[in-house]
């Protein structure tokens, strides 16, 4: 059905597979004049974080079975439907301006990045000599540490790491090679 068909109705319903509905087909929805009943599931995109039960939509169970319960909710409440569904459209117009997406991407994407980034320390390997002098015992360790390599330095702890997975660095994960089995990862 096409968008300007759809948006004649009064009622529209969001609903996925196992992954989750999709972003954009949420967001036409909610765009629309008619109210969402959105299928809630485990797995959700980013902006469904930034929408609110019975405020933006209604939420129906993943199984479904309180659907009813919930359309018989709004024939019941039409002003409050009808309230639910002036606000999900008025959020869209808004995060449909550049000002509403800006700030909806600052949110989700440039700050937690920027965290990321001020969080980050490089090693500093004199910093690590003199802080872990008593825990480096033979010249083996603390050569190891002088290569200013970052597997060096963790080799150089005292700590137990596992090399679990090893990755070419390529943008696809089925690349990566397993070094362990499932159990052997779950015994250590």
């Amino acid at each position: 059905m096409k968008p300007q068909e759809l948006a004649k109705y009064k009622y529209h319903i969001d609903m996925g597979g196992g992954g989750g509905t999709t972003w954009s087909g949420t967001i036409e929805k909610l765009a629309m004049p008619g109210l969402l009943f959105h299928h809630v599931t485990p797995m959700k995109d980013y902006i469904h974080d930034h929408l609110k039960p019975w405020i933006h939509y209604i939420p129906v169970s993943a199984d479904l079975k309180d659907l009813k319960q919930k359309f018989v909710w709004a024939e019941t409440h039409p002003q409050e439907a009808k309230k639910i569904a002036n606000a999900a459209t008025d959020y869209m117009k808004e995060l449909g301006t550049p000002q509403g997406f800006e700030k909806l991407y600052e949110q989700d994407f440039v700050e937690p990045l920027r965290r990321v980034i001020e969080a980050y320390q490089p090693v500093s390997i004199a910093q690590f000599q003199s802080s872990q002098a008593d825990r480096l015992h033979s010249p083996d360790k603390t050569s190891k540490v002088n290569s200013k390599s970052w597997r060096k330095v963790l080799e150089a702890l005292d700590t137990d790491f596992l090399s679990v997975m090893e990755c070419p660095g390529t943008a696809s994960r089925n690349q990566c090679l397993w070094k362990l089995s499932e159990q052997e990862i779950k015994a250590w």
